[in-house]
């Protein structure tokens, strides 16, 4: 009831602004003057979609860690495949929301193993470029290849998932510098999800800067 009560008075509020009856100084009032402060990650979806529903976007400023979203979490599980080429793992990997393989698709290729075994194939080609050219390429054929990105802004709320996937991305690429090899690579982002303190390069980032609550 809140957050419906908040959206609509900022729903109130720009559509004031927007025939000139409310101003901030000497100019309308703009989405992005606004702010609303949560106590939580979830207070923040629920606000967040409250406003979509009228039609207002808004951005998310938190000071958590990029290594505890859901993104990680696949990006992980994603890399683990690419790393053990194993048959169940490339099925959890398939199986993200990365990756977008629903269940009937999973469950087809139990029958169809031509088609299971173009995704070993694609597995091999990206742990090849990992070891041979670093993780950097590996990471950015994985994404065109896949069409990770188009179907991430398909989604709802795609412009944020895209923008964690991709500031993880670079922070790998960043640490890969340091880290030669893959296992040591995944051991790193492994020690970055269990790391409950949230260093500067890890915060997450606004998806956008345009005019947004």
């Amino acid at each position: 009831l809140a957050a419906a009560t908040v959206a609509a008075e900022i729903a109130r509020l720009l559509g004031e602004a927007r025939a000139g009856r409310v101003t901030l100084g000497q100019r309308p009032l703009r989405a992005r003057d606004i702010a609303v402060l949560v106590r939580s990650h979830a207070q923040g979806r629920r606000m967040r979609d409250a406003l979509a529903v009228r039609g207002i976007a808004s951005v998310e400023l938190s000071q958590a860690s990029v290594f505890t979203t859901v993104e990680a979490e696949e990006l992980a599980c994603i890399l683990l495949a690419v790393s053990e080429k194993r048959d169940a793992s490339i099925r959890a990997a398939l199986a993200t929301g990365l990756l977008g393989h629903d269940a009937v698709t999973l469950d087809g290729y139990v029958r169809d193993e031509a088609a299971f075994f173009r995704h070993v194939q694609a597995f091999a080609g990206y742990r090849e470029q990992w070891e041979q050219r670093g993780f950097a390429v590996m990471f950015r054929h994985l994404l065109r290849e896949q069409g990770i990105e188009a179907r991430l802004l398909r989604e709802p709320h795609g412009e944020r998932r895209l923008t964690n996937l991709l500031h993880l991305g670079e922070l790998l690429a960043q640490a890969a510098r340091e880290h030669a090899g893959i296992d040591a690579q995944l051991r790193w982002l492994q020690a970055q999800r269990l790391d409950v303190t949230v260093g500067d390069s890890a915060q997450l980032r606004l998806e956008s800067d345009s005019e947004r609550v």
